[in-house]
C-alpha cells in the first residue's frame, strides 16, 4: 500500500463529493466546508450494492468518496463493483447526514 498515493486518491475523491455537494446547495441556503466531514464506516447494510444501487447520497446526503479493499483505495466503481463484508467505506457529508446515514446503516 503507498499511504501518500492514496492519501491523495482520498483527497481527490474527497473534493469531488465536497464540490458536488456545494453544487448542489448553491440553489438552496448553502453549505459551509467546516460542516462537511470525512467518515469511515463499514459496509454493513451495503453488502453486495454497487453504491448507486444504494442510493446512499438521496436517503442520507452523505456521499460515498471511496472504498478501501484491503491494500487498496478504490474511489472509481464500474459497472461491476460491488461493496464486499470486509471493505471499509469512506464517506462524506454534514453531521446531520452522518447521524442518518448511521440511522439507515447502523454500524456495529
Amino acid at each position: 500500500m503507498n499511504a501518500t498515493r492514496d492519501m491523495l486518491k482520498l483527497g481527490t475523491a474527497t473534493f469531488t463529493a465536497i464540490a458536488n455537494t456545494v453544487e448542489g446547495q448553491r440553489s438552496g441556503s448553502g453549505m459551509s466546508l467546516d460542516e462537511l466531514r470525512v467518515i469511515k464506516v463499514s459496509t454493513r447494510g451495503l453488502e453486495k450494492f454497487h453504491p448507486s444501487q444504494a442510493d446512499i447520497r438521496i436517503k442520507t446526503g452523505c456521499s460515498i468518496v471511496a472504498v478501501e479493499r484491503g491494500e487498496d483505495l478504490l474511489v472509481e466503481f464500474g459497472a461491476d463493483f460491488h461493496f464486499e463484508a470486509k471493505d471499509s467505506v469512506y464517506i462524506c457529508g454534514s453531521a446531520e447526514a452522518a447521524q442518518k446515514f448511521y440511522e439507515i446503516f447502523p454500524q456495529e
